[in-house]
């Protein structure tokens, strides 16, 4: 079966935050079901994030890949 979205959808979601975060500049940012942590790794770079935050339902992954 081939992929329905062109990038994939969850790398079209990060973007969309990444550019969200440097045009409005956030101080806190929420990854709600984030997973493998992909979106927090590239967000840890931008400066104005002071609160970054990943929430998923498996605590041990987050654990693992951060």
């Amino acid at each position: 079966m081939s992929p329905v979205f062109s990038p994939a959808l969850y790398k079209q979601r990060h973007q969309f935050v990444i550019d969200f975060v440097i045009k409005n500049k956030p101080k806190q940012v929420a990854d709600l079901g984030c997973g493998e942590c992909k979106l927090l790794k590239q967000l840890k770079f931008h400066r104005n994030i002071e609160l970054l935050v990943g929430v998923d339902t498996n605590g041990a992954k987050i654990k693992k890949k951060m």
